[in-house]
């Protein structure tokens, strides 16, 4: 509605359903017969009268503005992964009547939030000599897994660390360093590739996020799949957090991913 009054007259639809290329296009298409098509079974699942005390929800959202640095498209991301511990033993207390008070509901769940800041494109740090955006990601990507969901547990990189403790596909990575033809060599924490150039490795590049990180356009790609790792990561660190301090809770707890 960019002026007062005015509204769609529907035209492009008209004409684009009387195109001939739609027409031919239509003629092209493999449409399977009627009798072929077999519905799918629908399970009876028993259910049991069992109810979660708690509920654990984790989400995660990200944002790749640009920023005003003297680079054109310069862009950095913030990225914001929450967890949300919700009571809901005391939920089903409240009586069905009536309107429980909102500071109720803040009473009874806890939030912990982990953010990041994040490079995209055109941006570098600042006394690092021939510095990349791709390199500068790298690095704030290991920053942000090296932190913790609690402080009396693990890292969310001693997590990724366990899990990846016996996978073997390493040898088939290659190096994250520009124009190294070395293949990836993991270890933990930061270390330096064994090429003549000494380049600083991470043990996140396992990850190969970088390789998604695109230097000319824009790095949101790199960012997303960033925060769908930390979303899994978290859900697995909180399980390890029960099951090494209190296995108890698994029996009534229920996970939102």
């Amino acid at each position: 509605m960019p002026y007062e009054n005015e509204r769609a007259s529907g035209d492009s639809l008209i004409r684009l359903e009387n195109s001939q290329a739609l027409k031919e296009f239509k003629g092209t298409i493999l449409v399977k017969a009627e009798d072929t098509l077999v519905e799918p079974p629908i399970l009876q699942v028993p259910r049991r009268n069992w109810y979660p005390r708690r509920v654990i929800a984790i989400d995660g959202s990200d944002l790749m503005p640009r920023v005003n640095n003297g680079f054109p498209g310069a862009e950095a991301g913030l990225l914001m992964t929450s967890v949300v511990a919700i009571k809901l033993d005391q939920l089903k207390s409240l009586d069905a009547s009536t309107i429980p008070r909102p500071s109720f509901f803040r009473d009874i769940e806890t939030t912990h939030t982990l953010e990041a800041a994040m490079p995209g494109i055109g941006v570098v740090r600042k006394g690092i000599v021939d510095d990349t955006p791709i390199n500068f990601f790298r690095h704030k990507t290991y920053d942000t897994l090296a932190s913790a969901i609690a402080n009396n547990h693990e890292t969310l990189l001693e997590t990724l660390r366990a899990i990846c403790k016996n996978v073997g596909f390493q040898s088939r990575i290659d190096c994250p360093a520009v124009d190294c033809e070395e293949r990836y060599k993991r270890k933990d924490a930061e270390y330096t590739c064994h090429c003549e150039r000494r380049e600083t490795m991470f043990e996140t590049d396992i990850l190969r996020l970088h390789e998604y990180f695109d230097g000319v356009r824009t790095g949101k790609e790199a960012l997303g799949r960033l925060r769908s790792v930390l979303e899994i990561l978290i859900l697995l660190n909180i399980l390890r957090f029960f099951v090494e301090k209190f296995p108890k809770y698994l029996e009534d707890c229920a996970f939102v991913l």
